[in-house]
């Protein structure tokens, strides 16, 4: 099943003319409730065109899709989707940066250890002992620190949000963190990434390191 948002009031409205719906992606074929004969699962009238190639993240498929007379279930009150949906989005918001920030930190543990068994100058110092890269390491544990701060601070205040005691300051702060905190983590953790990348030398790129991927 899926959740969609749909219009049910005025155009000019905007985001406050939109409901919930809950839209199943197909039903199964039941004795005597099927509207047809066909004992297939019956697709509820949603037509995949193709699945986008996109650049990145190829295993959370993007499709085009066609709804036609598709069934589906009001979710919460009329003209008020997009408040009921939030807490979704804000799950969802969490993941990614959860997902950008754990990322960042695999990489700067594996670019870490990296550095105390890789020697330069013939064998006789370590890269651990070298100021210029340890420098390197420290900004993006820098980074990986500010990031572990901000992404707990915001899962904080949606915690008490979903338990109703929070403020309504700290309803706000949290209405404006969630999307910061996923978009800011995406960005910074990536440019954090690549530092580590670099840090391994050649060996940063081989598609076997677990950094590339």
């Amino acid at each position: 099943m899926a959740v969609a948002l749909a219009r049910t009031g005025k155009h000019e409205e905007g985001s406050r003319g939109l409901s919930l719906f809950l839209v199943p992606m197909r039903f199964p074929f039941v004795e005597g409730f099927a509207s047809t004969g066909n004992k297939e699962p019956s697709p509820n009238g949603i037509y995949i065109h193709r699945l986008k190639n996109k650049l990145g993240t190829k295993i959370v498929p993007t499709a085009e899709l066609s709804l036609n007379k598709v069934e589906a279930y009001q979710i919460g009150s009329l003209n008020n989707g997009v408040k009921s949906i939030s807490p979704v989005l804000n799950i969802t918001r969490m993941h990614s940066a959860s997902g950008s920030v754990s990322g960042l930190g695999r990489c700067l543990a594996i670019a870490r250890a990296y550095s105390t068994v890789r020697a330069i100058n013939g064998g006789r110092t370590l890269l651990k002992d070298v100021p210029l890269h340890t420098y390197t390491l420290a900004k993006v544990g820098l980074l990986y620190r500010g990031l572990m701060v901000f992404l707990y601070a915001t899962i904080h205040l949606l915690g008490k949000d979903e338990v109703g005691t929070a403020s309504l300051d700290e309803k706000l702060r949290l209405r404006l963190s969630t999307p910061v905190i996923k978009g800011f983590a995406a960005d910074k953790a990536v440019t954090g990434m690549e530092e580590c990348m670099a840090a391994l030398g050649g060996q940063g790129y081989m598609e076997e390191n677990i950094i590339p991927r």
